[in-house]
């Protein structure tokens, strides 16, 4: 009997389609990532968006247990890169954060801007499009720059960044609130300048902060929009997880979530100026997502 036991555990476990795999892809409990603290703390960018997506998964998927997480974006990539039971609710799909996540993508937001102190705007190089240079901004080296340590700012800007030459002026912090006391960095005088969202401009403005002081201009060839998503473990569990999240999102219930949760960067002149290709993505979001 003895013999019989420890032959079949010996089967099983040099089978790779045995018990011990298939554990692997059982979903029973997600911890929803998010760099937002909890309402009655912050309402940054993601504000809402996270809130919605939990209750919207507590409903339609209650077999299993959902936990919000507050962690800053290193924390989460961390957790996400060491296959931990754990998705990103507001990411930016980047080629890069393919190789940790499968991403199932829920919204469409506008490019990052450069946002400086309005006493620095007379030092930046800008084009005829009134556009920042941003790596010949970093060469010159004559303003200091805060970044958020771990977070994407799409393409374009992180590769102006990873390029920057040596012993620069630009500096990283851990941030929670998706860089608000970066942010706040700028307006007090402690940095000249960051990278951030319009939407997070618009709610230092919600909270009763001047945003006189600040201003926002567009990138040099970071002019498309951005493509944020849900971000799973590249594992067997993030796998079967994302799966399923994608084919919620999918839903009619699931778009009618994601249309109105847009709508808090959507102002009027962004309708016009993106509405189309809102509308497209929309479309395409309404399908489901392949994966290998």
């Amino acid at each position: 009997m003895r013999f019989a036991a420890a032959l079949a555990l010996l089967i099983l476990g040099a089978c790779p389609t045995g018990s011990s795999r298939a554990a692997s892809d059982v979903v029973s409990h997600i911890q929803w990532l998010s760099s937002d603290a909890p309402a009655h703390k912050s309402k940054g960018p993601s504000y809402g968006i996270t809130e919605l997506l939990i209750a919207f998964m507590d409903s339609e998927w209650p077999q299993v247990q959902h936990q919000l997480l507050t962690a800053n974006s290193k924390r989460s990539w961390q957790m996400i890169g060491n296959g931990e039971p754990a998705c990103h609710t507001t990411a930016v799909h980047t080629a890069e954060r393919e190789k940790l996540a499968y991403f199932s993508d829920i919204l469409l937001v506008l490019p990052a801007q450069l946002i400086v102190n309005r006493a620095h705007l007379a030092a930046l190089p800008l084009n005829t499009k009134g556009e920042v240079d941003l790596p010949q901004m970093l060469r010159q080296g004559n303003l200091q720059g805060a970044l958020v340590e771990g977070r994407s700012y799409g393409a374009a800007v992180d590769a102006a960044v990873a390029s920057r030459p040596a012993g620069g002026t630009l500096k990283f912090f851990s941030s929670q609130g998706f860089g608000d006391n970066v942010l706040q960095m700028v307006l007090k005088g402690h940095a000249d300048f960051t990278v951030d969202f319009d939407v997070a401009l618009r709610t230092l403005d919600e909270r009763g902060i001047a945003r006189s002081q600040l201003v926002g201009l567009p990138i040099q060839g970071a002019s498309e929009p951005l493509v944020v998503g849900i971000a799973c473990p590249r594992n067997a569990w993030g796998l079967s997880a994302i799966r399923q999240i994608d084919k919620l999102m999918s839903s009619p219930a699931g778009l009618g979530l994601l249309r109105s949760a847009g709508t808090r960067w959507a102002t009027p002149e962004i309708l016009r100026i993106y509405g189309p290709r809102l509308e497209q993505f929309y479309k395409e979001r309404s399908k489901l997502t392949h994966y290998p």
